[in-house]
């Protein structure tokens, strides 16, 4: 009988410790349940802690095993535990951690990738002929230079005629088509390497046979778009163009000159695209020089003979009638369509188990949601906005907000960028980590809001309305290059909490029915006192359920109910923890209706219910430096325990 009880007792009180562990989690207590059994059994039924065994005896037979304990009013202090450490119920993982405050913060990340580009674009530019608006030579000028002979009129092999101060001029017919829609307004567009401007030179007559012998002082006007470098048989300056002088050429056709094409450079609206073509205005070219032709051979002209001279400017590749010019990049104002997708932030799925419930509320002071995004190798800056949703199983929306509340942030070319929407004006963005000096930062009223009641996930709107955009600035881009940008997000949730802060807690203690199926009792009580240096109002509540998974309605057990420790918004170290600490004396009882309800108990479900409940203006803080100790710890059996071993 001794040995039995004993277990029973045994078995019964180390239960109770673990459901205390349970309640408030702690580390295993050793209480020396098994001494205090024996010596707490030995009082209360007048056993001697040995016995006289007869050898004799068998139970075997036809011998009622059903023994009733009187344990009325039997009552074991079980001692104090060690400090229960927030730690140890709040454990660290991926999404829930502390900082070097201790303060603990809850973290989600997400990704997306920036991209855009422009497509190439080519220009297909007439020939730009220059030349005098009257003929240099005709028949009527030959008779004044050449007296007729015989009545008619002979130029000899090697008659030389003077052209002195000849200007003429033109206008470039410079047509872009098929621009991208992407391209706004061009400022300056660069050719690709390579691209040449040619100067050439040749002689139109008709019944005249005469060549070119020199060219002196040869000037060509470019128009002020054009800008040219690195010639050959020529100088620059500025927009003219000065010919090196050529003697004794002798030839109908001349190349006089080449340059690169370093840039086409327009002014103020000159480069508004319209309808995916440009056209430049303002493309006068001009000329001045000295020309000599001599008679190649000796003819006798006619009144409809005549000399032209004509100067030729090609740019890039030749074609008939025009030249193409491929463009390496563009300098202007572009506007491609930037609509990168973000995956929503995963909320439930990932959820540490003490907020996993409905019942769950988060009134924290200042979630911070930070963007980064490198821009590196990207010449334009981006300006965005973001619209974000916390959206509920059943499609529906519990809360919205606009980040940043209105206007656009902007994202710096060429840099890594950082950028923090906050809640709290007065504390600033929160960050585990230093904040970056070069940050932005927003404060956005209404981002706890989507948070409050924790929904499945909170999607993130990066495409609506045109949300990411290039500064309408001028920058400029390679044509045909994708450009791209990595860009992130956390969204930090600190747990520095105003009134209202409500979580769960929900554990079990199971497999009771192996051990208790024999046994009946009315019932037990537990009382203790707790120092809670959480700040949270504690109400803890045991469900008690069969073998089948039913509760069990003839098991009631009661609430406790710990008052919070002070709230404080920062706490250094576990001297000022404590300092915060509020002890409250607690009772549970567990009252058996019916003494055999016992015999079905299989599973205690174990519920801690959480608030924050400080005055308006306060703010509170969990930290893994907090801690729960209960002291006291007493347990009372009530009534009657019956065993039943038959």
């Amino acid at each position: 009988i001794y040995e039995t009880t004993n277990f029973f007792i045994n078995y019964f009180l180390s239960r109770t410790g673990v459901i205390t562990s349970k309640f408030y989690p702690m580390k295993k207590q050793s209480f020396q349940m098994k001494q205090w059994a024996k010596v707490c059994l030995a009082l209360s039924l007048g056993l001697p802690l040995t016995a006289c065994v007869d050898d004799s005896y068998d139970a075997s037979k036809d011998i009622d095993m059903t023994m009733g304990l009187g344990s009325q009013g039997l009552q074991l202090k079980l001692g104090n535990t060690e400090n229960i450490m927030l730690a140890d119920l709040l454990e660290e993982d991926e999404n829930l951690k502390t900082d070097a405050q201790h303060t603990y913060y809850l973290v989600e990340s997400g990704r997306t990738n920036v991209n855009f580009s422009v497509d190439r674009m080519n220009a297909y530019i007439d020939n730009a002929v220059l030349s005098p608006s009257l003929e240099v030579l005709n028949y009527s000028k030959l008779q004044e230079l050449i007296p007729a002979t015989a009545g008619s009129l002979n130029v000899p092999e090697g008659f030389v005629y003077q052209i002195n101060n000849l200007t003429a001029d033109n206008s470039m017919k410079f047509k872009f088509d098929n621009i991208s829609s992407v391209v706004k307004q061009v400022k300056s567009i660069t050719p690709a390497a390579g691209t040449k401007l040619k100067i050439s030179m040749a002689l139109e007559q008709n019944g005249m046979y005469f060549i070119v012998r020199d060219i002196d002082n040869l000037k060509i006007k470019l128009p002020k778009y054009l800008q040219v470098a690195n010639p050959t048989n020529a100088t620059i300056a500025g927009q003219v163009v000065s010919v090196n002088p050529r003697h004794n050429v002798n030839s109908t056709n001349i190349d006089l000159a080449e340059m690169d094409i370093a840039k086409i450079a327009l002014d103020g609206n000159d480069g508004k695209v319209n309808g995916g073509t440009l056209s430049i205005p303002n493309t006068e070219v001009s000329l001045s020089g000295d020309f000599k032709v001599s008679a190649s051979r000796a003819f006798t002209p006619t009144t409809g003979s005549k000399l032209t001279l004509h100067v030729y400017l090609h740019m890039g590749n030749t074609l008939v009638g025009q030249n193409e010019v491929v463009f390496d990049n563009v300098t202007g104002r572009f506007d491609p369509n930037i609509a990168p997708t973000i995956e929503s932030i995963n909320i439930k799925d990932n959820l540490p188990d003490f907020l996993d419930s409905d019942d769950v509320t988060i009134q924290v002071a200042n979630p911070t949601l930070k963007f980064m995004a490198d821009l590196s190798n990207v010449p334009a800056s981006i300006e965005f906005n973001a619209g974000l949703k916390a959206n509920k199983k059943d499609g529906t929306v519990a809360a919205s907000v606009n980040l940043p509340a209105s206007g656009n942030a902007t994202l710096l070319k060429e840099k890594k960028n950082h950028v923090y929407f906050y809640e709290d004006a007065a504390a600033g963005p929160y960050s585990p980590e230093a904040i970056e000096a070069t940050a932005k930062k927003f404060q956005v009223d209404g981002i706890s809001s989507l948070i409050t009641k924790l929904p499945d996930n909170i999607s993130v709107d990066l495409k609506e309305n045109r949300r990411v955009k290039l500064v309408d600035e001028d920058v400029t881009i390679q044509l045909g290059r994708t450009y791209n940008s990595d860009m992130s997000y956390d969204l930090y949730v600190p747990f520095t909490f105003n009134n209202g802060l409500n979580i769960v807690y929900n554990d079990s203690v199971t497999g009771m029915n192996k051990d208790l199926k024999d046994y009946e009792a009315d019932g037990l009580v537990v009382t203790a006192n707790i120092f809670n240096a959480v700040p949270l109002d504690l109400t803890a509540t045991v469900i008690p359920v069969d073998v089948n998974g039913r509760v069990i309605s003839e098991i009631v057990v009661s609430e406790a109910n710990v008052a919070p420790a002070q709230p404080k918004s920062v706490l250094a170290n576990e001297a000022e923890v404590t300092a915060t600490g509020v002890e409250t004396p607690v009772q549970i009882n567990m009252t058996l209706t019916d003494p055999k309800a016992l015999k079905r108990l299989d599973v205690l479900r174990l519920r801690i219910q959480a608030a924050g409940t400080q005055t308006a203006g306060q703010k509170a803080v969990l930290s893994s430096l907090q801690y729960i100790k209960v002291k006291d710890i007493r347990l009372k059996l009530k009534g009657q325990i019956v065993a039943d071993f038959n």
